[in-house]
């Protein structure tokens, strides 16, 4: 499909498909070892060289426009996992996770965003999460965070 796309857009990059679903309550979700709010300058710098470009770009953290973000520490107090907050709809409901490489599979996605889908649902009612649809771990993620599935989309912006 996106060969369509790039024949048509030269120049330009096509992103997706990527999945979009949403969530309006967050009462199922885990409280216990919960991420703690960051400054999103400091969410960034505790993981952005410990994921690769496409993660970096894909979590919501590279642009400026977070409005929240939360940080969750390991055993041994270091950051392994950040979750923020930009804006969809108006409002700061667009759910963005990274977790480091070295500590994937460990259930710190669901932790860190737990905070983030709180905040969101809890303020404005509800939040969305968007990942491509070959990224079997992060709608995973979303399924176990109770996100319904909406929609697929593709985008294309200027490279």
């Amino acid at each position: 499909m996106s060969g369509w796309w790039t024949e048509r857009l030269p120049g330009w990059k096509v992103l997706g498909p990527s999945v979009h679903s949403f969530a309006s309550s967050h009462e199922q979700l885990q409280t216990a070892g919960s991420a703690y709010p960051a400054a999103p300058a400091e969410a960034r710098a505790a993981l952005a060289s410990r994921v690769s470009a496409d993660e970096w770009a894909e979590s919501g953290f590279a642009g400026d426009d977070v409005e929240h973000a939360w940080l969750l520490d390991d055993a041994q107090n270091r950051p392994v996992a950040a979750a923020n907050l930009t804006p969809f709809d108006g409002v700061a409901a667009d759910v963005g996770v990274l977790v480091a490489r070295e500590a994937r599979g460990h259930g710190h996605a669901v932790t860190a965003a737990s905070a983030a889908v709180r905040y969101a649902v809890g303020h404005h009612g509800i939040a969305r999460w968007r990942a491509l649809e070959t990224h079997s771990a992060s709608l995973a993620v979303a399924a176990r965070l109770g996100f319904d599935e909406d929609c697929r989309q593709l985008a294309a912006r200027p490279v």
